[in-house]
């Protein structure tokens, strides 16, 4: 945790991306959060759902975007997503137009997905390879930190004006939407040829045919381990016996923990070391899925998912340390995006057999969750050493 203090101590552009990542995930679930009340309170559900169905159409065309944050500036194309974002947020105030409710979904997954996807620039702009777990950690803190904060305060928001207001509910969207214009201001000016890097994982700045299929692979496999899981949370704590009323606390608590989980992993000897913490913690997050095919005690419910935030925290920053890496930098958004798209389309899969392994056995569920984890644990490190080591024709550290 120290070393996060220090570089949001040295770095200006390390602050400015810290305020950014806070309040730019502080307006999407301020406004995710009121937009479902919004039109179910003007009976338009159906609306809602092609809107979200529209949002992640346009979020599955992610690699298109990040191509278009590789050929445009860092700064405009962040800029451009936020502004874009923006737009599409505050367009949810229509509630009585299939089509605007559509436009709207579709123009704020683009926004999302190109300022996601180059905010990568800006990681690699701040400091140098030292201090590369630390921003990625700050990314990772932020981004919880900011999605917290948003969800939780939306309905505070909302109970507020609704003593100034007859319409609360839209109050809140536009302010949210006006919120998520103004990080623009916190945008620095990031120029391509100041993302350099001492690590240079690919010198050749080439993609691969291998680095493709892999890029593509390993999003399909997390978006398949990810919606086996996450979705089914409340069925898995219930058939645990938590009572309904605590179920949203017990998965608040994970969300608060990773919180304070991101800084552990700030170290520069998490970059050093990120294969094999990638390893190992992949590998006991998958234990801990497992451990749900058993009776226990309520008490050990929240230890087991706090322990599970904390290794699938060390996962997360350690891949995505793996991943900057080993992508060119001339086209890191759009890999970055095609990892996106890919990951939506794991998503969607594992939804829906998700669905079927649940409905015929909670158990068959959790093993295959836990297979696909055990799997990536194994073998994306061995990718990455691959495409590292075909890339600078030298014997790389890799999951040292």
């Amino acid at each position: 945790m120290k070393t996060l203090f220090q570089t949001l101590k040295k770095y200006p552009s390390a602050r400015a991306f810290c305020i950014f990542s806070i309040l730019f995930y502080l307006s999407m679930y301020v406004s995710k959060t009121v937009h479902a009340l919004w039109f179910d309170e003007q009976g338009a559900l159906p609306y809602f759902g092609f809107s979200y169905t529209m949002m992640a159409i346009a979020g599955s065309l992610a690699f298109i975007t990040g191509r278009i944050g590789d050929i445009l500036s860092p700064s405009f194309a962040l800029r451009l997503g936020v502004l874009v974002y923006s737009i599409g947020l505050i367009l949810r105030v229509f509630t009585q137009s299939l089509f605007i409710a559509g436009l709207s979904g579709f123009i704020a997954g683009l926004g999302a997905s190109l300022v996601v996807v180059s905010m990568r620039y800006w990681i690699l702009s701040i400091g140098d390879s030292d201090d590369r777990s630390a921003i990625v950690s700050l990314k990772e803190t932020s981004v919880n930190s900011g999605t917290a904060i948003g969800a939780s305060i939306a309905g505070l928001l909302v109970a507020f004006f609704a003593y100034l207001l007859d319409q609360p509910l839209v109050a809140v969207l536009v302010i949210a939407a006006i919120l998520c214009a103004l990080t623009i201001f916190f945008i620095p000016k990031l120029n391509k040829d100041e993302n350099s890097s001492s690590e240079d994982g690919n010198k050749k700045n080439t993609v691969s045919k291998m680095l493709y299929v892999g890029v593509i692979l390993f999003g399909i496999l997390g978006g398949l381990s990810v919606s086996l899981l996450i979705p089914f949370y409340p069925i898995i704590l219930k058939e645990q016996g938590v009572p309904i009323s605590l179920i949203g606390v017990f998965i608040a608590i994970m969300g608060i923990s990773a919180i304070f989980f991101g800084p552990i992993f700030s170290h520069k000897s998490v970059n050093q070391k990120k294969g094999k913490i990638f390893f190992w913690c992949e590998l006991i997050a998958a234990a801990t899925v497992l451990l749900f095919m058993f009776d226990l005690a309520i008490y050990l419910i929240p230890l087991i998912l706090v322990a599970r935030t904390f290794f699938q925290t060390g996962s997360i920053i350690s891949q995505e340390l793996m991943e900057l890496h080993m992508y060119p930098k001339a086209v890191i958004g759009m890999l970055f995006g095609l990892s996106q798209s890919s990951f939506f389309v794991g998503d969607a899969l594992g939804g829906s057999i998700g669905g079927f392994l649940f409905n015929i056995s909670q158990n068959y569920a959790l093993i295959a969750c836990a297979s696909l984890l055990f799997v990536n644990a194994c073998i994306f490190p061995l990718f990455y050493k691959h495409i590292i080591k075909a890339n600078t024709g030298v014997k790389n550290e890799a999951v040292s």
